[in-house]
C-alpha cells in the first residue's frame, strides 16, 4: 500500500506510512497543528513536512515507548517540543538498548548500514500529564492504556472529534501483548476503557491500519475482545506444550481475518510465548 496523507475533517490530518502501515495524526487550529506518533521513512516526513509548512508546529506526542511511534526529523524542526506521559518516557529509558538495536538491525538489512534515523533527536520527550488538559492551547485528554506497552496513552482531541488509541483497535493486526506479568488482564481492561472513549469521538486512529468510526471501532473491539478471552481460558498445561502446535489449534478454533499474514501470525506466537513465560513452571523457549 503506498503512503498516503490527506484531511479526515478541517480539523485532522491522516498520514499512513507504507512501512508497517502506520499512522501519524496532525491536529490542526487554524494555521497551528500538533503532530501525533510522526512517521518512519524519509519520505513519510518529507511528506508531513511540506504539509506542515503552511502551519506552525506547536508540539509532538508520542503515544506509546516503541521506536517507530517516536522518531522525529529536523524536517518537522529541531527545537519543536514533543511530548509523553511519564510511564511512557519510562518505557522508553528502560528498553532503550533494545529499541536502538532493532532500529541498527533494520539499517543493516535497509541501508548498508548507514544511520537513517537522526539519533540525536530521540529521546528528547518531556513529560505530558494525564487527564484532560490544554496543550499549546489545544483541548486534550489523555488516558492511559496498558496491556500492549506498559504507559502507552490514548489522546482524545474533542475539537477535532478525534482520538488516538496506539496499538489498539487495528483491522490489521490482531492485539499483542506486552511481557509484564499481567499484560492480558491489563489489556482486557483497557479494552473496557476504550469502549467508553471511542464513543466520544467521530474518528478512532489505530498506530496501524484504517480510522474509522465508532460502530467500525466497536466491532474491532468486540474482536479484540474476543481473541483475548480465548487466550484467557488457555490451561497452563497448554501452554507448557509445543507452542507452534498451540499457534496453528487456537487460531483454527478461534478464528479472526486479521490472522491471515505472516505479521499476525508472529504476533499471535510471540503472546502464547509471553503468557507461557508467566504462566506456573514456565517451559524454557529457545
Amino acid at each position: 500500500m503506498p503512503a498516503e496523507l490527506r484531511l479526515l475533517n478541517p480539523q485532522l490530518g491522516w498520514h499512513q506510512a507504507q512501512t508497517y502501515s502506520t499512522n501519524t495524526g496532525i491536529v490542526l487550529r487554524g494555521r497551528e497543528a500538533l503532530i501525533v506518533d510522526p512517521g518512519i521513512s524519509q519520505g513519510d516526513f518529507e511528506r508531513l513536512a511540506a504539509f506542515l509548512a503552511d502551519y506552525d508546529l506547536q508540539a509532538g506526542l508520542v503515544t506509546h515507548a516503541h521506536w517507530d511511534h517516536f522518531l522525529w526529523d529536523a524536517r518537522l524542526g529541531s527545537e519543536v517540543p514533543r511530548y509523553a506521559t511519564r510511564a511512557t518516557l519510562a518505557g522508553m529509558q528502560a528498553n532503550r538498548e533494545r529499541q536502538e538495536a532493532q532500529m541498527r538491525e533494520l539499517e543493516e538489512l535497509n541501508f548498508e548500514g548507514r544511520e537513517y534515523w537522526q539519533r540525536e533527536l530521540l529521546y528528547r520527550e518531556l513529560p505530558l500529564d494525564e487527564g484532560r488538559q490544554q496543550l499549546a492551547g489545544f483541548e486534550l485528554e489523555v488516558l492511559r492504556l496498558d496491556g500492549h506497552c506498559e504507559g502507552s496513552a490514548a489522546f482524545l482531541f474533542p475539537e477535532a472529534k478525534a482520538v488516538f488509541v496506539g496499538d489498539h483497535l487495528s483491522d490489521l493486526e490482531l492485539p499483542s501483548l506486552d511481557d509484564a506479568p499481567r499484560a492480558l488482564e491489563a489489556y482486557l481492561k483497557t479494552l473496557d476503557a476504550l469502549e467508553e472513549l471511542t464513543g466520544r469521538a467521530e474518528c478512532i486512529i489505530p498506530g496501524h491500519g484504517s480510522p474509522c468510526g465508532p460502530s467500525e471501532a466497536r466491532r474491532r473491539l468486540d474482536a479484540d475482545r474476543r481473541y483475548l478471552q480465548a487466550l484467557h481460558t488457555l490451561e497452563p498445561a497448554e501452554l507448557n506444550g509445543d507452542l507452534t502446535e498451540l499457534a496453528t489449534r487456537f487460531l483454527r478454533n478461534h478464528p479472526d481475518a486479521r490472522a491471515g499474514d505472516a505479521w499476525s501470525q508472529e504476533l499471535h506466537r510471540e503472546n502464547l510465548k509471553v503468557l507461557a513465560q508467566n504462566s506456573p513452571n514456565p517451559p524454557k523457549l529457545v
